[in-house]
């Protein structure tokens, strides 16, 4: 019996390497079994049929089209709710050293040239201890028989040997661990190679520098009880704050925050890089917003670099403030009890909206996020970096430290990040297509 499913793993094992390429070829096209066949695709083509029929021109079925797909997509639930990533295929079909070379050489990276060979083997280590550390548990560590950590610097042998048991080559029982070290080298090397993160540093100085010039004692007794601290750009009479705190970036994080999203790309990871305001009330947090952006004495950041497509308001009553906005007599009042005024507003109360868009967050979770495109000098060279501010009053930060905490996030996160760096692999491939799989599986420890 063992000896049976051993042939038939591995057959499995040579198929799949051998559609390997055309695998990625298909997935790099958009093309996967989830993107096939789903609720909302299936309806789309309905949608789309029955446009066909309409005597409508074509902008106005298009326009029709997007927005019946809109308002249909909340309503259906996806079925497959998988990753379309590069960064998930079964195997890469690397079983030779020939072909691991070049695929390497492709990636930039020439292991015949010493310092390249040095990176390769720094990324690897870092990976490793990653797996190790935030991955893994007491009982499923890298194996040696896969990495040896002792060596002072990795040869090519032992880079190729990662990718041959990712591909079912030898060390069966270790496929699982070998497919998560090359999604999470992958990573690294990104972050490594991406020139905004590599500006980070420059953007983590500026916010130093924001704090260090604009963040001071109150020292106002008249408004002390608002909090113990004044945003106050500019000398200007400022707004009492009663946290600022700097977010800057764990590169752990950084490698988590790319594992857990569909494309492992930069601005997926940029809001590790910022600040969060906490203000007294709603009226005040309007007030910090004003005075930081659009105040025509007191403005430190460019309004004109908002990102308005990524700002989400989970805090204040959006409706409120449109209809207040639109009434110059309204707003002018608003404006100058912003900067003048320490009033709270009931009408500007969060109403029940929720971030939809990121799975991982309390539906209770509450606060104002921008992104803006802060101006930094790197090398002398004048540059934009996106950071993430983080504008929130103290109930709702009482409120997101009880029920939406940051630590219950970073969990929940992580572990999407162990479901699928450990997931989609020769092993896991095998066993969901083999009615036997209850017997003897390839195993994920060492």
């Amino acid at each position: 019996m063992v000896k049976a499913r051993a042939e038939q793993f591995e057959k499995f094992t040579q198929e799949q390497n051998e559609d390997a390429k055309y695998a990625m070829f298909r997935r790099g096209l958009g093309i996967t079994s989830e993107t096939l066949e789903t609720p909302r695709s299936q309806i789309s083509e309905k949608i789309a049929a029955a446009l066909e029929t309409a005597d409508l021109d074509e902008e106005t079925a298009m326009t029709l089209r997007e927005l019946l797909e809109a308002e249909i997509a909340p309503f259906v639930k996806q079925e497959n709710d998988t990753y379309i990533s590069m960064l998930d295929v079964t195997t890469l079909g690397l079983t030779e050293d020939s072909k691991i070379r070049q695929f390497l050489k492709n990636h930039g990276i020439d292991l015949e040239n010493p310092d390249d060979l040095e990176y390769a083997g720094k990324i690897i280590k870092e990976a490793v201890e990653f797996f190790n550390k935030r991955v893994g548990s007491k009982n499923l560590r890298i194996n040696k028989d896969l990495v040896n950590l002792n060596k002072r610097n990795l040869s090519e042998k032992d880079i190729y040997k990662i990718f041959k048991t990712a591909a079912g080559q030898d060390h069966k029982k270790l496929i699982p661990q070998a497919c998560a070290l090359l999604r999470i080298i992958t990573v690294i090397d990104y972050l490594e190679r991406d020139p905004l993160l590599s500006m980070a540093e420059a953007a983590e100085n500026k916010i130093r520098d924001f704090e260090r010039d604009h963040i001071k004692k109150n020292t106002n007794p008249d408004l002390q009880s608002k909090g113990h601290l004044v945003f106050q750009p500019n000398g200007g009479k400022g707004v009492p704050i009663v946290k600022f705190e700097p977010r800057v970036k764990e590169k752990w994080r950084m490698i988590a925050k790319l594992l857990h999203k569909p494309e492992n790309v930069s601005k997926h990871v940029l809001d590790h890089v910022g600040f969060r305001i906490t203000t007294k009330s709603s009226q005040l947090a309007l007030a910090f917003i004003y005075e930081l952006f659009h105040d025509p004495k007191e403005a430190i950041l460019p309004a004109a670099y908002i990102r308005p497509s990524e700002t989400t308001n989970l805090l204040i009553d959006a409706n409120a403030i449109a209809e207040t906005s639109r009434d110059p007599r309204k707003a002018a009042k608003l404006f100058k009890q912003l900067s003048e005024e320490t009033i709270d507003h009931e009408e500007l109360r969060s109403n029940d909206k929720t971030n939809g868009n990121n799975k991982h967050s309390s539906k209770k979770y509450r606060a104002i996020h921008f992104t803006v495109d802060m101006p930094i000098v790197v090398n002398r060279h004048r540059r934009l970096f996106p950071i993430e501010i983080q504008v929130l009053h103290e109930q709702a930060w009482i409120d997101n430290k009880i029920s939406a905490d940051h630590e219950s996030y970073v969990a929940r996160q992580m572990e999407t990040v162990k479901e699928r760096v450990l997931g989609n692999n020769l092993s896991t491939a095998f066993d969901e297509q083999d009615p036997k799989k209850d017997k003897q599986p390839p195993s994920s420890h060492p």
